[in-house]
């Protein structure tokens, strides 16, 4: 049986609920709503699953539990890393790297990027928290449906073409050629 990709944009109120505490998180409107594409691998798969048979109008409010969300907080992925880690010519990089900011980072093993919170930084080191900033959350949702429609194949297309390219290395700005970076890439997309 094949699966039908919509195009859904939806305005909604991002709640995180953690140990008895709520707070908004994020918050999209209808002038500037969360368009995405279900059935790509975008989203979660439980968000998707609560939105894609609502109709343009409808209004929602649900609540994912972090085990189907971005799971529990788990204090190995905290790790500790020497200041010279972070140096660029000698020089500690100071612009990117400091308390909460997130960082882009490369794994040995597959190359692949991952993302990690700067959590603590010291004379002589850095601590990193590589668990999802909504991990150990409840995230619930409060919002409204703008549109939802059978996604159109140069949508699918273009979002593919975006995937490849950022598979080699590039943002999917174009400014490369999705050949990485240092060749025409502009403003910092590729990283």
């Amino acid at each position: 049986m094949e699966i039908e990709n919509k195009y859904l944009r939806v305005a909604y109120t991002l709640y995180k609920h953690r140990d008895g505490v709520c707070e908004e998180w994020e918050k999209t409107t209808k002038e500037q709503p969360f368009a995405f594409l279900t059935g790509v691998g975008y989203t979660l798969d439980a968000f998707e699953e609560r939105l894609k048979n609502l109709k343009k109008g409808e209004e929602f409010d649900f609540t994912i539990p972090s085990a189907e969300a971005f799971g529990e907080y788990e204090p190995t992925h905290v790790q500790e890393h020497s200041r010279e880690d972070f140096t660029i010519n000698g020089k500690f990089d100071s612009e990117h790297i400091y308390e909460g900011n997130i960082i882009e980072m490369v794994r040995n093993i597959d190359k692949s990027i991952v993302y990690a919170v700067v959590k603590e930084v010291t004379p002589m080191k850095v601590v990193l928290d590589f668990n999802h900033p909504l991990a150990g959350c409840d995230l619930q949702f409060v919002g409204s449906v703008i549109e939802n429609r059978p996604a159109k194949e140069s949508e699918l297309k273009k979002f593919y073409e975006q995937l490849r390219a950022a598979a080699k290395g590039c943002g999917g700005c174009s400014g490369c050629g999705g050949d990485g970076c240092g060749d025409g890439c502009e403003g910092g997309c590729c990283h």
